[in-house]
């Protein structure tokens, strides 16, 4: 393998294998509860046979997560609402971290982007093998000599993973709210706006629904 292309993989492992909020248990989780909601799905009851129960509040009742594209458009947003000067580096793409990766991967002769770029880079960020995870099985241990970015000794989240994250910390959180989700996240996470991690809090349908406890509502 040429230098260059050990570089390319590097790169990439660094910024897609570090994901301990997606593990083999969750998939088997998810199959599982795929089925069981196809089950329920068939023997569900008669709409018009429960409409007298449906002010009935289950408080452990739950709706899920906000969906993939309603996130998008609270992403969208939230990007459109700051200065345009600010708006590149807010969430950091596949294609900025790549570049990130490569001006510390080489510091001394990188001559990605501009002057002030790598200065920023050098500032802000480090590359190291070691990092914190959410939950890590022995499997996963094993990939720990893999570079990972940090930004105050926190690997940083790309803008592709945000959901994923979101999702997997506001749900171990017990749909606790913002703060404890927030909380949750910048323990082992950098670069997920703190608004950005409250608008999906409020989109939740789950604890939109503990609120109000109207399915209608919260749906």
């Amino acid at each position: 393998m040429s230098p260059r292309t050990r570089r390319q993989t590097l790169r990439h492992a660094a910024g897609h294998g570090y994901q301990p909020y997606f593990t083999k248990n969750d998939a088997a989780k998810a199959k599982e509860k795929s089925k069981q909601a196809a089950t329920a799905k068939r023997a569900a009851p008669d709409p018009s046979a429960t409409e007298n129960v449906r002010t009935l509040v289950d408080p452990q009742r739950d709706l899920g997560m906000p969906s993939r594209l309603a996130y998008t458009k609270i992403e969208k947003g939230y990007i459109s609402h700051l200065h345009p000067r600010k708006q590149e580096k807010a969430l950091l793409t596949q294609v900025m971290f790549d570049k990130i990766w490569d001006v510390l991967h080489d510091p001394a002769t990188s001559r990605v982007g501009t002057p002030q770029f790598r200065w920023w880079v050098r500032k802000m960020f480090v590359l190291s093998n070691e990092r914190q995870a959410l939950s890590l099985n022995k499997e996963d241990a094993d990939g720990d000599d893999m570079p990972v970015v940090l930004h105050e000794n926190r690997p940083i989240a790309l803008k592709e993973q945000i959901y994923d994250i979101l999702c997997y910390c506001h749900r171990l959180s017990n749909h606790g709210g913002r703060d404890k989700t927030t909380a949750l996240i910048r323990e082992h996470y950098s670069w997920i706006p703190k608004e950005l991690i409250s608008q999906f809090v409020k989109a939740c349908p789950t604890c939109m629904y503990k609120k109000t406890g109207n399915v209608e509502l919260a749906l």
